[in-house]
């Protein structure tokens, strides 16, 4: 629980009751009503987790609802500072382009903000400097591309543009520790007062919970009278250690992003990496380590690390830049993955969110794109005022937009992942084929496009399956592959 007295309890002006209060919640829908529910009558709403995608959900939430409160345990810095719940925020963030046009359908002038700010726009694929288990890709113009900066700086830019204007309301310093209602229907959320030493209750007609990794909606189900969501998990078997570096001056506006892909045919210490320029003229230089492997303390040790990868190119790279700071390390770089639609019942009033429902391996970028996808559908189902808004349904919505980012890190990852069954032939002719697609989309700039639309949650995954793609994946290159990382004469990148 919170600390002690280490809150501020702002109180939202809605009914809150004590544990054991007799008073019923003051928003609760009756029982005969909670298969379906009227989005007029949503006129109360919960976010529990004000991270990235907490953020986009009470902002989508407030367009929308007479009332938003936003939840979290930590309180929310003033600045672009860390904040206890994101300790990955040490390490690289991507935005990638199907993500960044979510974020600004949801909070529009939200890109030009964090760009002014100093966030990198990065076209793909000509400005990325990438080896994949094929080899190295070519540079060609390209519609898609990324955003890239400090967790830090994406975040507070956004609690500007959301909660300034007093819409919504904030309480920090509570931790969500049960829900509210029956396996039929939620009616709202129990808190934890660390300043009072009490639990509250507060009502509500729909509760988001979108708290990451920590999530422990699997026990309020259970706590509901419903079986815990089926789970899978796939522990790929590295961890993660990050260092800032400053880059020299001839290396900074306009250098591209580098990425080192693992390759099951080049076992190294070191599987993969990458160096993501962000703002102030700084790199984010993420190692991808295999487990057991003791990390680096210092600088120099980091730097011989990176020497370690598949390629020299990154250790060439940051020895000649600055080091800032110190070395951190993350572990939670697993797949998992909450199969709540293939649960028997899913309450009214409820909706998983964000790494609550899916996360992956921190080293494809995919987390924040696709959680800000699935805001969308909430947004799409709260303005389609013909019909009732069913959690369930939206529920679903939300879950198709995690499939493909889970394809992608799942099916590379079990090609490492420990304690792994044999492979099944779908698996197999699955990896063959995308081993192809990788070779191909390395020399071929149509199918490098589709490939990145697809990468980027930009178009659907049927991008890649139509006739002409098809053909050309068959067909193969005709170009040898290069053997070197394609640099340019701007600052020898």
């Amino acid at each position: 629980m919170p600390r002690e007295g280490s809150t501020k309890v702002l109180r939202w002006r809605l009914p809150v009751s004590a544990r054991g209060a007799t008073a019923p919640p003051s928003c609760a829908v009756p029982q005969s009503e909670a298969e379906e529910l009227d989005v007029a009558r949503v006129g109360r709403a919960v976010v529990i987790g004000a991270g990235f995608v907490g953020l986009l959900a009470a902002q989508v939430l407030a367009r929308h609802v007479e009332r938003v409160l936003l939840v979290d345990q930590d309180q929310l810095p003033a600045g672009p500072t860390p904040r206890r719940g994101t300790p990955q925020a040490r390490h690289s963030h991507l935005l990638w382009s199907g993500g960044a046009r979510a974020v600004e359908r949801i909070v529009p002038g939200a890109l030009t903000r964090l760009q002014t700010r100093g966030a990198n726009r990065i076209a793909l694929p000509a400005q990325l400097l990438s080896m994949s288990s094929a080899g190295w890709m070519r540079r060609f113009a390209g519609e898609q591309y990324l955003l890239a900066c400090s967790r830090d700086l994406l975040d507070w830019t956004l609690r500007e543009e959301i909660l300034l204007d007093g819409a919504i309301e904030v309480s920090w310093g509570c931790q969500a520790t049960s829900l509210v209602g029956d396996q039929h229907q939620v009616r709202g959320i129990r808190l934890y007062e660390a300043q009072h030493r009490r639990e509250i209750e507060v009502s509500c007609d729909l509760l988001v919970i979108a708290t990451g990794r920590a999530s422990r909606a699997e026990d309020w189900l259970v706590g509901l009278g419903l079986p815990a969501p089926p789970t899978k998990i796939i522990h790929p078997g590295v961890f993660y250690v990050t260092h800032a570096f400053q880059a020299p001056r001839s290396m900074r506006d306009g250098f591209p992003l580098v990425s080192i892909h693992p390759s099951p045919n080049q076992p190294t210490l070191v599987r993969a990496g990458s160096l993501v320029p962000i703002e102030e003229g700084l790199w984010h230089v993420t190692l991808s380590v295999i487990r057991g492997t003791r990390p680096p303390a210092r600088s120099q040790d980091f730097i011989a690390l990176a020497r370690q990868a598949r390629t020299p190119f990154l250790a060439d790279l940051i020895s000649l830049a600055q080091p800032i700071g110190s070395v951190r390390v993350t572990r939670a770089t697993s797949n998992y993955r909450k199969y709540v639609e293939l649960l028997p019942a899913w309450p009214q009033g409820l909706l998983l969110i964000g790494d609550a429902l899916t996360a992956y391996n921190p080293f494809y970028g995919h987390g924040m794109s696709a959680g800000a996808r699935g805001v969308l559908e909430l947004d799409g189902a709260l303005s389609d005022g013909g019909h009732e808004f069913n959690s369930r349904a939206v529920q679903r919505s939300v879950v198709e937009t995690t499939r493909v980012p889970w394809a992608i890190a799942s099916r590379q990852d079990r090609e490492f992942a420990e304690h792994s069954s044999r492979p099944s032939l779908t698996h197999r002719t699955t990896m063959s084929f995308l081993r192809r697609l990788l070779a191909t989309a390395n020399e071929d700039p149509m199918v490098a496009e589709a490939m990145l639309d697809v990468y980027t949650l930009s178009k659907s995954h049927l991008r890649l399956l139509s006739p002409q793609i098809i053909a050309r994946i068959l067909i193969g290159s005709r170009v040898p592959p290069l053997d070197h990382p394609p640099l340019t004469q701007a600052f020898y990148c």
